[in-house]
């Protein structure tokens, strides 16, 4: 069982499987912009969350016999 509100606190992915849900632009929006939070605040917490420092990683490679080239955005 998955509660609403844990979903929305980590943008819609499931933990513990990694599954991502699909998540309405409206909310996409609200996780990316500041919202009545300083940007060094989030970046703070975002860093100690992650263990990051990148707000994005890049990576490239094959997937079955495939050029793939892919992002993640942690921050």
């Amino acid at each position: 069982m998955v509660f609403y509100k844990d979903l929305e606190a980590n943008q819609f992915v499931i933990r513990g499987s990694n599954y991502h849900m699909r998540m309405d632009a409206p909310k996409r929006l609200a996780h990316i912009f500041d919202v009545n939070e300083r940007y060094s605040d989030r970046l703070k917490r975002d860093r100690n969350g992650t263990q990051l420092q990148d707000a994005v990683l890049v990576g490239e490679g094959t997937l079955e016999g495939q050029a793939i080239a892919t992002r993640l955005k942690h921050l």
